[in-house]
């Protein structure tokens, strides 16, 4: 089955750099996936260098058809954060998540679940903010995002399970 056609839209240059702060922050998303496709990741956002998986940080909506969340962190294509959530969200259901992120500090919880971190990673240098895909714009999410709020700090476990409660 092919994937239906979906828009992804980039901030880049200025227009992200002015805003953007490479040492730490938080992104919240709601949205909304119709369809959940069991052979692929579909992606809420995604903070870039202008490569998909080399010095990124993915937020999956729907990672491989588990209607889970998961937040990867790459630098320079290793690996380095894994944060992925228990609680699931099913399709044509509202999605929210919060993801933070600081060196050797990202946490992410959904929908009012238990915020899971991960210790042990650098912070992504990135350049790019792409929303409802990756970078190259594959993988996307064939849903609706409803909102987005970015916040340049690292949000404390409790506003995150805070904001998707």
């Amino acid at each position: 089955d092919a994937l239906p056609i979906s828009d992804a839209a980039s901030m880049t240059g200025v227009n992200f750099s002015s805003w953007y702060n490479n040492q730490q922050g938080s992104i919240y998303a709601e949205w909304l996936i119709p369809t959940i496709y069991a052979n692929g990741n579909q992606l809420a956002w995604s903070l870039n260098a202008g490569s998909d998986l080399s010095n990124a940080i993915n937020c999956i909506a729907n990672y491989n058809g588990t209607t889970r969340s998961r937040l990867l962190g790459y630098n320079g294509s290793t690996n380095d954060a894994d944060v992925y959530p228990s609680n699931t969200v099913a399709a044509n259901t509202l999605g929210k998540t919060a993801f933070a992120f600081t060196t050797n500090d990202y946490a992410g919880c959904v929908n009012g679940g238990t915020v899971v971190a991960d210790t042990t990673a650098a912070i992504s240098q990135v350049t790019r903010l792409t929303i409802g895909a990756y970078a190259s714009g594959s993988n996307p999410l064939n849903g609706t995002i409803k909102r987005i709020a970015y916040y340049p700090l690292r949000l404390t476990n409790t506003n995150l399970q805070a904001l998707t409660t």
